[in-house]
């Protein structure tokens, strides 16, 4: 028990904070204790007991104090105990969040997330993640983090994905600039497309469930964001429109944040209509239903972001999903929930094509033709299924604005 108090004392240390003590004089709770009158001729002991709320933090905090940080956390083998001590009484408190690690410099913020994010992922010590998910890193600091893994390679590489991106979402409204954002976005579709591309897929024998559940929670955080900044890329997207329109400086048109391509935006739909088993040969579909949600999901979204690049790519990405529903065998339940996933991809799909189909020279004509000319007809399909089919495809066009809808909004 000593030995502990000793290390838990040396460990406050690491803080950095500094309680200034109270001056006589100053205002606050102040306690005198005399022991033996003085009349008496005893000798007279007195003491003082003072409080102070005068804390500061070292205005820079020593190299020496990070190194001990660090190696706590890299030691082989680790040394527990101590390493619990520095996340308990250092990383996770509020003084040393604030006063320390914001001031600290990048490189240092980064060793120390990639410290933790390692101690998590690959020891399997779930307090180094929830302390990683507690500090309030940037988002580029997050982008670098994804950069040194290979999650396609790698089992615990997997496990660190999936702690990046519940930091992710954890402060979702807070990722900061729209161009921070973007790198962030194209890093975890590299490590989705790397995640699913045919040639890495043999690469951890007998790992496909972790490696499908790592796919699916990218495709949840890009989900995220990319639904939560709508507004910004819009007013990105006019903003840029609006100066071409007035004469400024030329520039090649990227559509989306800061430095993304059409034509990156355009591989990425590739590679979720490849999720869904469509056109993209090189990409591992999907297996679970929610997972194909998902990519619906962010394809529409993505259509908002770059009508042109994108909006060719819905009509393969609903019949990659109808091609897969039409041929599941199974019961009346599994064969209606098979149903019941077409209708959710054609509730996002039909009305993000209808609005952007004439960025691409398609038609209204050519989704009537695709849908009804090569699904709803099929001989294969039952009459129940086809009816429901229809009433999916109908309730998706109700979705539509209508001019009734612009005079009341007028």
């Amino acid at each position: 028990i000593g030995l502990s108090k000793l290390r838990d004392c040396v460990v406050l240390m690491l803080k950095g904070v500094k309680v200034n003590q109270a001056q006589p004089g100053d205002s606050g709770p102040n306690i005198q204790i005399s022991i033996g009158p003085s009349q008496t001729g005893s000798r007279m002991r007195s003491y003082s007991v003072g409080a102070s709320d005068d804390f500061s933090v070292m205005d820079s905090y020593p190299d020496e104090m990070t190194k001990a940080i660090l190696d706590t956390f890299t030691m082989k083998p680790l040394p527990y105990k101590l390493s619990r001590s520095v996340i308990d009484l250092v990383l996770t408190r509020q003084s040393w969040i604030e006063g320390v690690f914001t001031k600290l410099d990048t490189k240092t913020r980064q060793s120390i997330a990639s410290a933790l994010l390692s101690l998590r992922a690959e020891q399997d010590h779930d307090f180094a993640g929830s302390t990683l998910f507690g500090l309030p890193l940037t988002t580029d600091e997050l982008t670098h983090l994804l950069k040194h893994l290979h999650p396609a390679k790698s089992e615990s590489d997997q496990v660190a994905v999936s702690v990046i991106t519940d930091c992710v979402r954890g402060r979702i409204d807070s990722l900061g600039k729209p161009s921070d954002i973007s790198k962030l976005s194209s890093k975890l579709f590299d490590q989705l497309v790397s995640l699913s591309t045919f040639d890495d897929f043999s690469a951890i024998s007998g790992d496909l469930g972790g490696r499908d559940y790592t796919r699916v929670i990218i495709l949840q955080t890009l989900y995220a964001i990319h639904d939560n900044y709508k507004a910004e890329l819009a007013r990105s997207l006019c903003e840029e429109e609006s100066q071409q329109n007035s004469g400024g400086s030329k520039r090649s048109r990227s559509s989306s944040w800061s430095g993304i391509s059409d034509k990156t935006v355009s591989l990425q739909a590739s590679v979720l209509v490849g999720l869904l088993g469509g056109k993209a040969s090189s990409i591992q579909p999907l297996s679970s239903g929610r997972g194909r949600a998902l990519s619906l999901g962010l394809l529409a979204c993505l259509c908002e972001q770059a009508p042109s690049a994108v909006v060719s790519s819905l009509l393969p990405a609903l019949m990659s999903l109808a091609e897969v529903s039409s041929t599941t065998e199974g019961d009346e339940s599994e064969k209606k929930s098979s149903t019941a996933a077409i209708g959710e991809a054609l509730h996002a799909i039909v009305p993000a094509y209808c609005i952007h189909a004439h960025s691409a020279n398609l038609s209204f004509f050519t989704l009537l033709k695709d849908f009804v000319g090569r699904i709803v007809t099929k001989e294969r399909q039952c009459e129940k299924t086809r009816h429901s089919l229809l009433d999916h495809f109908l309730q998706a066009l109700r979705q539509l604005p209508t001019k009734q809808d612009s005079s009341d909004a007028a």
